[in-house]
């Protein structure tokens, strides 16, 4: 999709990353990219998004899942491979410095996983 290529270089897989708000800081930079597409109605949502924009160079048809979810359908994730990072579903969080009815949103990391780095489990 054309709209991919204008918005971002090529953000394939999650590069090794020092800590865990590298790997937001780095999520958050991509989503950034995206959001006005979503506000235009291209895409549903960032994680639609970001999935389009990963398999934008793999073979069409490729699936994205979470770990437990291919290993639910009997299938195993190849040793070495890195996951692709989405935003997972939003949670609330108690402040501890406020009112108990006082939280905030947070949302985090998911990893998933191509069909293409995925094999029968023996």
């Amino acid at each position: 999709m054309n709209k991919i290529n204008e918005t971002l270089e090529k953000p394939i897989q999650a590069r090794e990353f020092e800590n865990i708000k590298s790997k937001r800081k780095f999520l958050s930079s991509i989503s950034n990219g995206f959001k006005p597409l979503v506000k235009e109605g291209v895409f549903d949502s960032v994680n639609e998004a970001l999935l389009e924009s990963y398999a934008h160079d793999l073979p069409e048809g490729t699936d994205f899942k979470s770990f437990n979810q291919w290993r639910t359908e009997g299938k195993k994730v190849g040793k070495g491979e890195r996951a692709y990072l989405l935003w997972g579903k939003p949670r609330r969080v108690a402040n501890k410095d406020a009112d108990e009815n006082d939280s905030f949103k947070f949302f985090p990391l998911a990893y998933v996983f191509s069909s293409l780095q995925v094999e029968n489990a023996k």
